[in-house]
């Protein structure tokens, strides 16, 4: 093998070898970095998702137990105020009773009891 030979074996060795690791290790990264964006963006659509899940989930029974309390809570009133004039009615209706017959049998028999 003569010198020129030998330059030419010995170029293309370290070229070939060279490279052979320049593109094992770019396509090395390369996957890396794909995976590592790819799982990435999983995981941030993935938290996105459920956290805008139970946000709604959430916005949603705040919502709910918001106008369940509100409809219980007028209905209470509505309730309160019926049997608060319900018993005023029957109050003022037995005074008016009352006094009515206190009346009647004073001035009729001219006696208080």
């Amino acid at each position: 093998m003569g010198v020129y030979t030998f330059a030419v074996y010995y170029y293309y060795y370290y070229y070939c070898y060279y490279y052979y690791y320049y593109y094992y290790y770019y396509y090395y990264y390369y996957y890396y970095y794909y995976y590592y964006y790819y799982y990435y963006y999983y995981f941030y659509f993935y938290y996105y998702y459920y956290y805008y899940y139970y946000y709604y989930y959430y916005y949603y029974y705040y919502y709910y137990y918001y106008y369940y309390y509100y409809y219980y809570y007028y209905y209470y009133y509505y309730y309160y105020y019926y049997y608060y004039y319900y018993y005023h009615y029957y109050y003022y209706y037995y005074y008016f009773y009352f006094y009515y017959f206190y009346f009647h049998y004073h001035f009729h028999y001219n006696y208080f009891f």
